[in-house]
């Protein structure tokens, strides 16, 4: 079990919601659902409330067709706040910096780690 499903298993609180809606069969067989809403709560608080709600719809399908390594990249600039870098578990945040290391990453990682690990004493 990773730690952020352990802490959500202690405190027995909702962290996301996820709603799909609005399905359609794209080509035979194969369905899809052209709405998705997600509600994000803030656990931190005394008193768990909505911190995000956010909607998608899906306005253009293709199936079966190659996609560009293009949408696969993502340059981010000096300074940007990464909310939630899933990568790590837990998952860090941390200001994006082009000379960060990915040791200063593992480092952010471990100290989230022992900090959780306190928490639980």
């Amino acid at each position: 079990m990773r730690v952020a499903e352990a802490e959500f298993v202690r405190k027995k609180t909702v962290a996301f919601h996820h709603f799909f809606d609005d399905y359609r069969e794209v080509v035979p067989g194969r369905w899809l659902p052209f709405r998705q809403r997600v509600i994000q709560y803030n656990r931190r608080a005394p008193e768990p409330f909505v911190e995000s709600h956010l909607e998608q719809r899906v306005t253009e399908v293709s199936v079966d067709r190659p996609l560009p390594n293009e949408l696969f990249q993502i340059e981010l600039r000096d300074g940007v706040e990464v909310r939630t870098d899933w990568r790590y578990d837990p998952p860090i945040r941390y200001k994006y910096s082009k000379s960060q290391t990915e040791a200063e990453r593992i480092a952010l990682r471990d100290f989230e780690r022992n900090k959780k690990r306190e928490g639980a004493r």
